[in-house]
């Protein structure tokens, strides 16, 4: 009778546990391959707070492309731009804009736009158009070494 008692406080136990693991379990939307991990051990997580960036087989890189506002007129999509990422001088990759705002807005907005992990590390002066772009492909070379786009990385987009 007591063994009983045992095993079933036991399996009461082994399924509390199951719970709670269930409970710190994330699992991913679909298949793909994890680039970017903004979490470490111990961390506190916040509802909607990005942990990993999981990229498909089909992902393209999306680029945030943030220009003088005074330029807005003269922004459509399809436009052609080429950019050079921070750090690889000389190192162009054309882009597309596929995407751009209807307004011009000031610095506030733009770093909510941008999210609280970069917004910081980039600088603002003035209104600004936000804009987007896809990179081809999820790397790139640069004297003839091959590289990955990772999330954050800066540049300049010359339109």
């Amino acid at each position: 009778m007591a063994a009983r008692r045992n095993a079933a406080s036991l399996r009461s136990q082994l399924e509390y546990a199951r719970d709670l693991l269930a409970a710190r379990q994330l699992t991913a939307p679909c298949d793909g391959t994890v680039s970017d991990v903004r979490y470490r051990p111990g961390q506190s997580l916040m509802p909607g707070q990005p942990i990993v960036t999981l990229l498909g087989p089909e992902s393209q890189v999306a680029l945030i492309v943030i220009l003088p506002g005074y330029f807005r007129p003269q922004l459509e999509v399809g436009l052609p731009a080429r950019f050079e990422i921070s750090g690889y001088s000389h190192t162009y990759q054309p882009v597309n804009l596929n995407k751009i705002a209807e307004e011009v807005v000031g610095p506030t907005e733009a770093r909510r736009y941008l999210g609280q992990d970069i917004a910081d590390a980039v600088p603002f002066s003035g209104s600004v158009v936000l804009a987007e772009a896809n990179l081809s492909g999820q790397s790139f070379y640069a004297d003839g070494q091959k590289y990955t786009y990772a999330d954050g990385m800066q540049g300049r987009v010359q339109v």
